[in-house]
């Protein structure tokens, strides 16, 4: 995964949650300049498997917004989907990391899509379309303790939302353990190896600390709501240490949880409005 490399010599790498695209955004963005500069090769979209299958299951009743909306992100991007999690991890742990590792295969997505297709031209049933998606998605984390466990967790410790980094290295290598790499055989030691070379394991580093960030900032705001959505979001945002920009609406937990890793680097966070305006800026400085 290479995280690092200079910006000129390639496209600015983009992702969107959800509720980029709610209401009138998704017009704004449809008629914005996005779409050119995708095709300028300034930028590359990227989606995570939480977006897509957020995308289908939402907007599957009501076809004709879906074909409208589906035809728009292929056109973006048919090509960059984020692998599951657990698959990404695995790569980095068996070294097996060559080229993209990070995203699905070119069949997986021509898979989904190709089912999508004939869904909208009335070629397949809605059953099919969900087993297609269920193939890219197999996320079935248990979400229905989370929110009685931070609440636990609150009367026990207290943490600044300063603490961030005492609260991910007291429970870092836990979370590995029970969570993470709880279904391989050789655990410990891969957890020896992730504590010797960190750096070899950048994804599998931004997913724990972005799960992390559910329970801490939970803990840290004892005034704050908890959303067992906000684990299903860290999801998400763990693929940002693969991008430049990061687009969505959500400010509740996002923002907070995106700045504990990101506040003092180039990865951004932005509105749809934010971006639509930065897209302004990059095409002008690009023009240079």
């Amino acid at each position: 995964m290479q995280t690092g490399e200079d910006k000129m010599q390639r496209p600015f790498r983009v992702s969107f949650d959800r509720s980029a695209l709610h209401g009138d955004w998704f017009k704004k963005l449809r008629v914005s300049r996005l779409e050119s500069m995708v095709e300028s090769k300034k930028l590359e979209v990227y989606y995570t498997h939480i977006f897509i299958e957020g995308t289908l299951r939402t907007l599957a009743t009501a076809k004709a917004q879906l074909e409208d909306e589906w035809t728009f992100l292929v056109r973006l991007n048919n090509l960059r989907w984020f692998a599951q999690p657990e698959d990404i991890i695995n790569a980095e742990i068996d070294a097996t990391t060559e080229g993209a590792y990070y995203l699905l295969s070119h069949h997986s997505v021509m898979k989904v899509l190709d089912v999508m297709f004939d869904f909208l031209n009335g070629k397949r049933r809605l059953s099919e379309l969900d087993a297609a998606v269920e193939a890219t998605s197999r996320f079935k984390g248990e979400l229905g303790n989370l929110r009685s466990n931070i609440l636990k967790l609150r009367q026990e410790r207290d943490f600044n939302p300063g603490d961030c980094e005492e609260f991910f290295d007291v429970n870092k290598e836990t979370n590995l353990r029970e969570f993470i790499l709880n279904n391989r055989e050789d655990t410990e030691l891969m957890v020896e190896r992730w504590r010797q070379s960190p750096q070899d394991f950048p994804f599998m580093q931004s997913y724990l600390r972005s799960m992390l960030s559910v329970p801490f900032l939970g803990i840290a705001d004892k005034s704050a709501r908890v959303d067992t959505n906000d684990k299903t979001d860290a999801m998400q945002l763990a693929c940002v240490v693969c991008l430049d920009v990061f687009v969505s609406n959500d400010r509740r937990f996002k923002k907070r949880a995106f700045d504990l890793p990101y506040h003092d680097t180039e990865k951004k966070l932005l509105t749809t409005n934010e971006f639509l305006d930065w897209l302004g800026c990059v095409e002008n400085e690009t023009k240079k």
